[in-house]
């Protein structure tokens, strides 16, 4: 977030609207938040190393997964970015469509693939709307402009994608099921100035049944279940303890409301919000809330499980310098980039994933997708 969104947001956080009815009810406690060793976290995990013999990547910065395929946007803004399509670790495809022309995009802000209709599927905010493209040949087909920035998307079957209208001005942000083939909403739920500005920020969880969860960051989180039928109630997150208080969240006045948004941001180590890449299992819950300009890393984790919640600062790996960030998701799996450049020496290593990642860097190996699940 910039800090001019800050102001922005900051303006608009006595609008949070109440959370859904009729749904789950957690409350996750940051305060004591504590590093922790993915083998000691993870119930699984998995290596996939990719093979950058005949194509080096630059390091993706997103990733999804669909099927077989996996596919990372990586690059570099405003221009260079592109969209690679692996199958088994290795690249079967490139988006590299940057341009001014027919069937070129501007500004790849965000991308889904359509297994049902091979189609990729990309966000190009210049356009305000999609452009579609054939894989593998990942040639242009159609452009589908809809008017409107959007935020994060995910398809949701042939016909079908999810995603929220960025708000704009006065008007409100609007979630949105879109009917590609008819070329309009076929359900939508208006959300507030705030909550809109602040979903810019989390991401998607597409599932293995072709739904998808989201989150609606405010006072409460609230967790959502959106599939082709329509939007459903799934949770209500309280994040504690609250950073902001009643001097954000019962402020009138628009000047102290913004320098008291601005100064907890910045400064306050107990901020959470959101819930970014959400996975839910039963009765229990998982997902990455933001921690604040002041946090290194500023994306932190919570897990919540009937025997209690538990909540990380720092997700490390053994032998690497960097704590794991997470770059997307693959139904109740979440992936990571490691760059094994960077893997220190560690003689007496206590866990698997180390020794594994040293067998990669012997071989050539140069970066690697970390899938785990925690749940």
């Amino acid at each position: 977030m910039t800090m001019k969104k800050n102001m922005i947001l900051a303006a608009l956080l006595a609008l949070a609207a109440c959370g859904p009815k009729n749904a789950k009810e957690w409350t996750v406690r940051t305060d004591e938040a504590a590093p922790a060793d993915i083998e000691t976290v993870a119930v699984s995990w998995e290596i996939l190393p990719i093979d950058e013999r005949e194509m080096p990547i630059p390091t993706p910065f997103s990733a999804k997964c669909y099927g077989s395929k996996t596919f990372l946007q990586a690059g570099h803004y405003p221009s260079g970015v592109k969209v690679y399509m692996l199958e088994e670790g290795r690249v079967a495809g490139v988006l590299d469509a940057q341009g001014r022309g027919p069937g070129e995009y501007q500004d790849l802000s965000g991308f889904a693939y359509c297994p049902e209709t091979s189609e990729l599927l990309i966000n190009d905010r210049i356009l305000k709307g999609f452009r579609h493209f054939r894989v593998p040949e990942m040639t242009w087909e159609s452009d589908e402009p809809l008017g409107r920035y959007l935020l994060n998307f995910e398809v949701l079957d042939a016909t079908h994608s999810v995603f929220c209208y960025e708000p704009e001005g006065e008007t409100p942000g609007r979630l949105v099921i879109w009917d590609h083939a008819r070329g309009e909403a076929v359900s939508s739920m208006e959300v507030s100035m705030l909550e809109g500005s602040l979903m810019e920020e989390m991401h998607q969880t597409r599932t293995a049944r072709g739904a998808v969860l989201f989150s609606i960051p405010g006072r409460t989180t609230t967790l959502w279940r959106a599939d082709v039928s329509g939007f459903s109630p799934v949770a209500e997150v309280a994040l504690l303890p609250d950073a902001f208080g009643p001097e954000v969240w019962e402020e009138q006045n628009r000047e102290r409301l913004v320098q008291r948004f601005s100064e907890v941001m910045e400064k306050d180590p107990r901020i959470a919000i959101g819930a970014d890449f959400p996975v839910l299992s039963g009765k229990s819950m998982a997902f990455w809330y933001h921690a604040g300009y002041a946090s290194d890393p500023m994306w932190r984790l919570a897990i919540s499980r009937p025997d209690g919640v538990r909540t990380v600062s720092k997700l490390t790996v053994e032998g690497y310098p960097d704590p794991l960030q997470v770059i997307g998701s693959d139904g109740d799996r979440w992936i990571s980039v490691l760059e094994l450049e960077l893997l220190e020496d560690v003689p007496a290593p206590k866990g698997r994933l180390y020794t594994r990642l040293q067998e990669l860097k012997a071989q050539g190996c140069e970066t690697v997708l970390l899938f785990f699940s925690v749940l």
